[in-house]
């Protein structure tokens, strides 16, 4: 079975594995069913024709929604990661976002136990979330050159929310919505 992977992220190093949880259908998924039954009232699968243009339209979105959806989706972004300073904040938008749009309880829900997390203000610059290990860490790309690890990605690769961004002078300027992965 698949599982998500918290990570403590630093520009241009490996990520650091800071809390891992079975079962990946827990994280990403969860979060995005839920979104799109609250933004657009759709309740079928999402990976595919009409549920897969509403998770475009969620990521292009991510700026205009309220902040208890903002930080959710940013972590389930390919390199969406939180700032230290937001810490914090990010915990209490998972909580209000699990408040508003509870998941069912028969099924599995990471966003408390991330929401924990980043409460215990892990001792890394950004904290970002491998949604599931049947897909490449974007955050830690295979170097396929050398037949190794990678030694992860650089800032201006990552996506931090805009409020966020001014902690990061160095932050990529031109980002453009559809970037995001």
């Amino acid at each position: 079975m698949s599982y998500s992977t918290v990570l403590g992220v630093i520009p241009d190093q490996r990520p650091i594995d800071l809390l891992e949880l079975s079962n990946g259908h827990g994280w990403s998924s969860s979060i995005w069913k839920r979104m799109v039954k609250a933004n657009f009232g759709f309740d079928g699968y999402l990976f595919h024709g009409e549920g897969e243009r509403h998770l475009d339209d969620l990521r292009k979105m991510i700026e205009k929604l309220p902040e208890r959806q903002q930080a959710p989706l940013e972590l389930t972004f390919d390199t969406g990661v939180v700032p230290f300073q937001a810490y914090e904040w990010a915990a209490d938008q998972l909580d209000e976002f699990e408040k508003r749009l509870p998941e069912d309880e028969r099924y599995v829900n990471h966003v408390p136990a991330v929401a924990a997390l980043l409460r215990s203000k892990p001792e890394a610059p950004l904290i970002g979330v491998h949604g599931t290990s049947v897909g490449e860490n974007s955050f830690d790309p295979w170097d396929y050159e050398k037949d190794e690890p990678g030694n992860g990605i650089p800032l201006d690769q990552m996506y931090l929310l805009r409020q966020h961004r001014h902690w990061f002078p160095d932050y990529r300027k031109n980002w453009a919505p559809d970037a995001v992965g």
